[in-house]
């Protein structure tokens, strides 16, 4: 099952487990994304603040989430998710990778940091 979300630049974008995925060169197996990681990032999502602009890079998040979970999860997940939950996400056409930003609330994000060096 694939995932297409829509940016706040009303971008549409496929989502797989490692993130933003091109649309010409994928397989069926890479966007098939677990929904229990889903169900995990929309636990954690429950606990977070929509803020604005989206600036918070979504594979840090998904680190964040994974240290508050004590498991992993992936990328694609927590994008889906935070789409679904309804957070605004940005990824203007210029940037290219698999990221994308989120408007979270830092309040939330330094909670449950992992230390690992991220904005």
């Amino acid at each position: 099952m694939s995932h297409i979300i829509t940016t706040k630049e009303q971008r549409k974008l496929l989502i797989g487990p490692s993130g933003i995925l091109d649309a010409e060169n994928h397989t069926q197996t890479e966007h098939t994304i677990e929904p229990h990681e889903i169900a995990i990032c929309h636990k954690w999502l429950t606990r977070a603040t929509v803020a604005r602009p989206p600036e918070f890079s979504s594979f840090w998040v998904k680190h964040v989430v994974e240290n508050w979970a004590g498991e992993k999860i992936s990328h694609g997940a927590l994008i889906v998710a935070a789409h679904e939950a309804g957070f605004e996400i940005s990824k203007p056409e210029h940037e290219s990778g698999s990221n994308v930003s989120l408007g979270l609330d830092a309040t939330d994000l330094r909670e449950f940091d992992c230390g690992c060096g991220h904005p």
